[in-house]
């Protein structure tokens, strides 16, 4: 089961939102990364079939979108990043209307998916009553029903508390081999040990497609750390991208990625996803400019 993103491109009235996208999110989880207005919500709308593509195409499963459309439909999951859910309805109400509109036949998978997600006590609760962490994995419980062959997940962990976070990552991994999931978000740390491969977007382009540890391996040699004094800390923020600081008796510890102020060598460290991100986003930046 795998999605194959072809030279997809979209044009709003005065922006460019994605320009010849392509990639192929295979069995799994992929994750989309990307500052906000990069494009992540509008390429998972155009994925969702709720949105048209100017230029482009989708293949599922070896076969056009547009020569299945109702089975797509039929068979993914999407949680949008802005949810507006009815607020006279219940969860188990809700998610037993979203079963009927999926055939019915997923109305059966109700008080699991309830539980699963931690919301059988609140089964009976108005939606308007519960908070913004309960209502958005009520979201993502909707989407889960039927057990989706295609699940589209954007930003799904705004508004979680650190326990709700922690469970939603723990029944993502449970199911991620069990569907092709694309998950869009632009927090590194939230996808860094869920996902398998990334897709790093920056203004409606591709600029990186590859696994996790790839990332890393490619960003290797260009983060250091390196200790200056704690007064001088502003102006090598703002001259240098520093991704960690810590303080010790009047001097500070930076994590630096990419160039070295002058005359200091620091300290090679190993790196992380967001190291790889913040310098994937640095040299797309000298490319393409500032947004």
């Amino acid at each position: 089961m795998n999605l194959v993103v072809h030279h997809v491109s979209k044009q709003y009235t005065d922006q460019l939102a994605l320009s010849d996208i392509s990639f192929e999110c295979m069995p799994g989880l992929c994750a989309l990364l990307g500052p906000n207005g990069s494009g992540k919500s509008t390429l998972l709308r155009i994925i969702a079939t709720l949105l048209p593509a100017d230029s482009g195409n989708l293949v599922y499963n070896g076969q056009p979108y547009t020569s299945q459309l109702r089975a797509i439909r039929y068979s993914l999951g999407y949680v949008p990043q802005q949810l507006d859910l009815p607020g006279h309805m219940t969860p188990r109400s809700l998610l037993r209307y979203v079963a009927r509109l999926k055939g019915g036949r997923a109305e059966r998978h109700v008080p699991e998916i309830l539980d699963t997600l931690g919301l059988m006590k609140l089964a009976r609760q108005r939606i308007d009553r519960l908070s913004g962490g309960q209502v958005r994995r009520l979201g993502i419980a909707q989407a889960l029903l039927g057990h989706p062959r295609l699940l589209l997940l954007d930003e799904p962990f705004a508004g979680l508390d650190i326990d709700e976070h922690r469970h939603v990552m723990q029944v993502l991994h449970r199911r991620k081999h069990q569907t092709s999931t694309l998950l869009s978000t632009h927090l590194p740390d939230e996808i860094a040990a869920l996902a398998e491969q990334v897709v790093v977007l920056r203004q409606g382009h591709v600029i990186a497609d590859d696994t996790p540890e790839a990332l890393c391996a490619w960003a290797l040699g260009s983060v250091h750390e390196l200790w200056v004094p704690a007064h001088e800390v502003e102006w090598y923020t703002t001259h240098y991208c520093v991704s960690y600081i810590s303080y010790d008796d009047g001097q500070a510890l930076l994590r630096v990625v990419g160039d070295l102020p002058p005359d200091h060598t620091g300290v090679q460290t190993n790196t992380s996803l967001e190291d790889a991100y913040l310098l994937l986003q640095q040299r797309a930046e000298v490319v393409q400019g500032k947004p």
